[in-house]
């Protein structure tokens, strides 16, 4: 037989029976509410409360149940009515936190129970420990219950109260705030009640040698270790009457000052009763951490040198070293910061700090004697104090040998250069010992020397020196004023008592040659225009060059006259056409000045009789020539310098100038000069594109041309230039490495172009244009003007029948040319010849006036842009083609298609490219279905005089090929007739219908995504006209729903009016008791026909589903005994145990109810109270247990808990367990 006695907890009270336990075992849980208490009752009946409010009052109860099973003894407990509002007996709380211990670290959750720590894990959630907890960590939480932790204060390793530290605590803060950084030092301590220590005035606060003077000397020159204001600092003091910490600022160490006592400090007292000078230097230091830093002081810091004399040589050094010191005058003992050393003489190395409070840098002696002063600045502030500067004197350097230069090389490679032009620089170095003096080297005739690469050039160089002169670079090179010819010499190295060195040199300046002249084929003999002169009075004389340009010639010895012709002329190649007429002559030394009123191109001079062979005459000119002929005894020195001997020559100055100079370097006998320049097309010649033109190169010996471009080639003399575009070409004599290149620009210039008509009536006129500005006279020139003339603006008068070539010619002197004839006239330019308008008795003059068979001629420009019709359309368009064939051709006809639809509107808003809607090359205008819909213009226009637009797109039907813009075509809609279709015969054809088949779904929709409109039942009526259109018995009018989009129901893209099965559930939507909503199952709980997925009434109780607690069970009495939401009939399985009864006979709540407890007849429920003792038990409970025990008639303690537990079907498993409350 079971044991219905089973015992699962027990109290230590309960086993001894303590006298306590039994007084108050049945008032276990204090005073709860009485069961006329509201708030009992609202427990009882499970309304209105909270959880909290509840577990007030189980109180104490509940958490004896779980400390009954602790083994430790219970020392204090809280009441529940009172309890933490985070602590829940027997349930665990977690807290994040962190652990560390040494290198130990973890992020940690510790779980507590009753508010006291059990247990720690790791924190999953931490970034850093991910949850990983090492031993130690773990077992940490035993610390916290360790009887020999640290569990108060101490001091001196005693237990203290707190306010024994704070008051110990606040001594020691006191004595430190006594502390002062300005005036003299203080040293506050305890001694027997009494204050030790110095004033800031310097008197003491007792007698010296009584027991309050520790002996601190202040400001003592003889120990200098006592506190000075702005020096010393006070950093940390000890109290009690013993000792005070004093630190100087700055240092490294520490000294101790205390009272006298002997030994108390450390410092050799004779006794107690002698008072011994205090000084830190006798008492033990000890090294601190850190020390006090302090700032160098620009006055007081210093420099100095050793040694302070060094030759100079360049060579020897000096340290320089640079001590810092704080404002007291003291050293720094440590880094002051940057500091920065200057000096005037010699050379400073890199500054080095040491650390120690000083600076060192290396100075460098100069090469001559004299002195450095040496100065710094310390974090860029300069030092000023007495010893802020330091000298360092350089002597001179006393040689006991021989002085002695050095040069590298013996002699140099030859130079080359051209005249005017330094060669390439060459280099050699010298070098010297035991100098008393500088070195200087001196360059030849026609050479110069620099100390510096490419600039500072001169005859000679001075290189300071004293002893030794290390090794220096010489550059030398041809100078630019070296005249022509080899040139050869040496290059002395000259040094006081040194023996001279020689280095030799050579070289070739070469002459430049004379420019080269370019001669065109455009520049004939006559292209030199010479001066002729008017008059000339000694002094000056005028000319003119060609036309335009005037020449004034002044000569400043007075020379000039003239004679009536060049001495003998016939020495001058006829060639050059030098004139004979009126000529310069000059029989003086001085100098011509040619000037000119505007720029002159490649002037040129014709000398005749310069000098004779006893008295040659030299010519100096201000720019350089080139020699065009040399006749005979002429020298020519250089490109400015000739001399004559009877000389005939003829010079030209290339380039284009405004005065020229040419010098006379004596009397002349008999000289005869001719001055003139070449014309345009010798200077800038200009050619028409597509022209040629043949250039000339004289002067050279070979000849190199540039560019390539449009050269018949490139190394010849004569070359033919085809150039496309304006271009530079240079030339230079490839022989001569001195060659200067001459260029000449031909101008490429673009040929005009002539428009207009390439015919004219007889007795008509026409106008021809022609691009770019013409020529001055004769630009357009007819080649027959007998068969039509042309005037000076280009206007063609037709004169016979025949042909002309016109030819204009623009201000670059191109020309081109258009052949014009002469054709018989049609005055209104309709076609029709005017005599044959005559003979039709149409008028001439009129060109919508012509009888259409009888036109011969093109139209006129002005009759194709003409509108005979006024319908927008020009004649040219229309032409005189008759669409319509009803004898008015197209350019008279208003409709020419016969379509009810006026040309002006057909052709659209640009009557010269009118509109072709479908784009088959027939213009609407002339096209009966301009859509090619099907549908001809003249129904889709409608009845009206303005055509249809039924979708107001702006596009009319007759042009629309959708026109109600459904989506299906109009040749779709309209069916197979002549006559569009019209399904709903609502008296709107299909084209134009937006719902054909009236069903309330838009032809638009049903139509589908393709261009062929849906047939979804392939019955051969497409949608768009189909009444049911998946052909299940329901219109598409009651498939589509009531909104505008058709539904789709079971959303699978296919709308309702399409879809056979509706809610996709497998049944056709015909044999669908819920066609819409998916129930495959067809359940119909009241068999109503009525699928119960769309039944609002499964049961048929007149309840609707939404409020019936028990909607597929008819209850139309909705009775509920447990007010759970369900209703009797439907709620057979569910427990609802009652938390409380209150068996005091009042008929409320006096047995403990178990609804549906009934529907398990094999159930046993039993109940115990705290200790675990089973008060009742039954097999099938009937809801009838009043609180007695184990249904007798003693009854159990009223307000107390019990637990229950309730097996349903008997087979041992506790199917459900609770608490239970009793009060009466």
């Amino acid at each position: 037989m079971e044991n219905s006695n089973k015992r699962y907890w027990k109290g230590i009270e309960e086993l001894t029976n303590e006298p306590s336990f039994v007084k108050n075992i049945h008032n276990e849980f204090g005073n709860m509410p009485s069961e006329n208490d509201a708030k009992g009752e609202a427990l009882v009946d499970g309304s209105g409360t909270h959880r909290r409010d509840f577990l007030k009052m189980l109180g104490f109860g509940v958490a004896a149940v779980s400390l009954a099973a602790c083994e430790a003894p219970v020392k204090n407990t809280i009441p529940y009515l009172n309890k933490p509002e985070d602590v829940e007996p027997t349930i665990a709380n977690w807290y994040a936190s962190t652990y560390t211990d040494g290198g130990d670290y973890a992020s940690i959750l510790v779980k507590t129970r009753e508010g006291r720590p059990i247990k720690i894990e790791g924190n999953k959630l931490s970034s850093v420990s991910k949850g990983t907890l090492s031993g130690r960590a773990h077992a940490s939480v035993l610390s916290l219950y360790d009887n020999e932790k640290l569990k108060g204060p101490q001091i001196g390793g005693k237990a203290a109260d707190w306010t024994q530290l704070d008051k110990e605590f606040t001594a020691k803060l006191a004595a430190v705030a006594a502390i002062t950084n300005t005036g003299d030092l203080y040293t506050w301590g305890q001694n027997d009640g009494n204050m030790i220590g110095r004033t800031s005035d310097n008197t003491l606060t007792g007698a010296v040698g009584t027991t309050y003077d520790p002996g601190f000397p202040i400001n003592d020159a003889a120990h200098g270790m006592g506190y000075q204001s702005g020096r010393d600092k006070a950093l940390s003091v000890e109290v009690g009457g013993h000792t005070t910490v004093y630190v100087k600022e700055g240092s490294t160490t520490f000294c101790y000052v205390g009272h006298r006592t002997n030994g108390s400090m450390g410092e050799s007292t004779a006794s107690s009763a002698t008072v011994v000078a205090f000084d830190c230097s006798n008492t033990p230091t000890i090294s601190l951490c850190g020390a006090v830093p302090i700032a160098a002081d620009p006055t007081k810091s210093t420099i100095s040198a050793n040694p302070t004399s060094i030759q100079a040589n360049g060579t020897t050094t000096s340290t320089i070293t640079i001590q810092l010191k704080d404002s007291s005058n003291n050293n720094l003992t440590t880094t002051g910061g940057t500091v920065a050393v200057t000096t005037t003489a010699g050379t400073l190395g890199t500054v080095v700090d040491n650390n120690n409070g000083t600076y060192t840098v290396t100075l460098t002696s100069a090469v001559t004697a004299g002195t450095a002063t040496l100065g710094f600045s310390i974090n860029g502030t300069t030092a000023t104090g007495s010893n802020s500067t330091a000298t360092v004197t350089f002597t001179a350097v006393v040689n006991s040998g021989t002085p002695v230069v050095i040069g590298s090389v013996s002699s140099l490679t030859s130079f080359t250069s051209c005249t005017g032009t330094p060669s390439v620089e060459q280099d050699f170095t010298i070098s010297g010992t035991d100098l008393t003096g500088d070195v200087v080297v001196t360059a030849p005739t026609g050479f110069e020397v620099s100390l510096t690469s490419g600039s500072g050039f001169g005859s000679s160089v001075t290189i300071p020196a004293s002893g030794t002169l290390t090794t220096t670079t010489i550059y030398i090179r041809l100078a630019t004023s070296a005249t022509a010819g080899p040139l050869s010499g040496t290059i002395t190295l000259v040094s006081q008592g040194a023996t001279t060195q020689n280095v030799a040199v050579s070289g070739v300046i070469n002459l430049v040659p004379p420019a080269i002249t370019i001669q065109n084929s455009l520049c004939t003999s006559q292209g030199l225009y010479w001066s002729t002169w008017n008059n000339v009075n000694g002094t000056t004389a005028t000319g003119n060059i060609g036309s335009g340009v005037t020449v004034t010639v002044t000569h400043s010895a007075g020379g000039l006259s003239t004679t009536n012709g060049m001495y003998n002329h016939a020495t001058f190649p006829s060639q050059y056409n030098v004139p004979n007429g009126t000529s310069l002559r000059n029989d003086l030394a001085g100098t011509f000045t040619f000037t000119f009123n505007q720029p002159v191109t490649n002037p040129q001079v014709a000398f005749s009789s310069i000098g004779n062979s006893s008295n040659p005459v030299g010519l100096t000119t201000s720019v350089p020539y080139h020699v065009i002929w040399n006749g005979s005894a002429m020298t020519y020195t250089d490109s400015t310098h000739m001399t004559g001997a009877e000389g005939f020559t003829i010079v030209s100055f290339p380039g284009t100038h405004t005065s020229i100079t040419i010098q006379y370097d004596r009397n002349e006998t008999y000289a005869n000069i001719a001055f003139g320049a070449e014309n345009f097309n010798c200077s800038s010649p200009s050619v028409c594109q597509g022209d040629a033109i043949t250039l000339t190169a004289s002067g050279g010996s070979a000849y190199q041309w540039s560019p390539s471009t449009g050269l018949s080639a490139t190394n010849t003399a004569a070359v033919v230039a085809n150039p496309t575009t304006t271009t530079t070409y240079s030339v230079i004599d490839s022989s001569n490495a001195c060659a200067v290149a001459t260029s000449v620009t031909i101008t490429v210039n673009t040929p005009p172009v002539i428009s207009g008509s390439a015919s004219v009536g007889n007795g008509n006129t026409i106008t021809l244009t022609a691009t770019t500005t013409p020529s001055n006279s004769n630009a357009w020139v007819s080649s027959n003007p007998s068969v039509a003339t042309v005037s000076s603006s280009g206007v063609v008068n037709g004169l016979t029948l025949g042909t002309t070539t016109i030819t204009y010619t623009n201000s670059n002197g191109c020309s081109t040319t258009k052949v014009i004839t002469v054709v018989v006239s049609d005055t209104d330019g309709d076609g029709v010849l005017d005599n044959q308008e005559v003979l039709d008795a149409t008028s001439p003059t009129n060109s919508c006036d012509f009888v259409v068979a009888h036109r011969t001629l093109a139209p006129s420009t002005v009759w194709n842009n003409a509108d005979c019709d006024s319908d927008g359309i020009p004649n040219g368009i229309e032409g005189i083609v008759d669409t319509d064939n009803d004898g008015t051709p197209d350019f008279r006809d208003l409709d020419s298609d016969n379509d009810g639809i006026t040309d002006a509107i057909e052709k659209g808003p640009n009557g010269a490219t009118p509109i072709d809607t479908d784009n088959d090359g027939t213009p609407d205008y002339r096209d009966l279905d301009s859509d090619n819909d099907g549908i001809t213009d003249a129904i889709e226009k409608g009845n009206g005089t303005t055509p249809r637009d039924t979708d107001n797109d702006g596009t009319p039907d007759y042009r629309d090929l959708d026109s109600d813009n459904d989506g299906i075509t109009d040749a779709i809609e309209k069916g197979n007739g002549t006559t569009p279709r019209d399904t709903d015969n609502d008296g709107t054809p299909d084209y134009r219908d937006l719902d054909s088949d009236n069903d309330g779904i838009t032809d638009a929709i049903e139509k589908g995504n393709g261009t062929t409109p849906l047939d979804t039942d392939n019955d051969g009526t497409p949608d768009y006209r189909d009444l049911d259109s998946d052909n299940d018995g329901i219109t598409d009018a009651l498939e589509k729903g009531s909104g505008i989009t058709p539904l789709d129901t079971d959303n699978d893209g296919i709308p309702d009016f399409r879809d056979l099965d509706t809610d996709n559930d497998g049944i056709a939507d015909n044999l669908d008791n819920c066609p819409i909503t998916v129930n495959a199952n067809q359940a119909d709980n009241d068999h109503d026909g009525q699928g119960d997925v769309c039944d609002a009434d499964d049961d048929n109780d007149g309840i609707l589903d939404t409020n019936d607690n028990c909607p597929i069970t008819a209850n139309a009495n909705q009775a509920d005994r447990d007010h759970d939401g369900k209703g009797d009939v439907c709620d057979l399985v569910e427990l609802n145990v009652a938390q409380a009864i209150t068996p005091n006979g009042d008929g409320v709540n006096d047995t403990w109810v178990i609804y549906n407890i009934e529907n398990h007849p094999g159930s046993i429920v039993r109940v115990f109270n705290r200790w675990g003792n089973e008060v009742y038990y039954s097999n099938n409970y009937h809801n009838d247990w009043d609180g007695h025990y184990k249904n007798l008639k003693e009854g159990l303690p009223s307000s107390g808990a019990y637990m229950y537990q309730i097996d349903l079907n008997g087979d041992g498993t506790i199917d459900a367990q609770g608490w239970l409350y009793i009060t009466n």
